[in-house]
């Protein structure tokens, strides 16, 4: 999802990867339901990857590098970190999880974005920061 697949418009890649492209909210979301498992394979670029946000609150597993990461240290439990060495082992050790596991890693994730990155969790310190309380 998004516009990465012109980076990749040369390469030859797997038949199950499909590049979906830029997408409406309702599509995207359609999309992680359909998923077994979001990646967030960065190794450079700056800002946090609200994505992982996204990934986590809608229950999907997560594989992310260490870089991926960054500013999102509440999630870091419930995400299986990797580097460039060992992405796709982390892919495949994440997939032969018992599905139970999944779903226990799933519903931690979930209750640590609520915790930690939902608009009122947010607003609240942010309006704390900005009173000097």
């Amino acid at each position: 999802i998004g516009n990465l697949n012109e980076a990749f418009r040369d390469k030859e890649c797997p038949d199950n990867v499909i590049f979906k492209g830029v997408l409406s909210d309702e599509a995207k979301f359609e999309v992680y339901r359909q998923a077994a498992l979001a990646i967030n394979p960065m190794f450079s670029g700056s800002g946090t990857n609200v994505k992982v946000i996204e990934y986590a609150g809608v229950g999907l597993p997560v594989v992310s590098t260490e870089f991926g990461m960054r500013g999102l240290d509440p999630l870091k439990p419930c995400v299986e970190m990797a580097d460039g060495n060992n992405f796709s082992d982390k892919i495949n050790e994440v997939m032969d999880k018992k599905f139970i596991d999944k779903c226990e890693i799933s519903r931690r994730a979930r209750e640590l974005v609520k915790d930690n990155f939902d608009k009122k969790v947010i607003t609240t310190k942010l309006k704390k920061i900005l009173i000097n309380e």
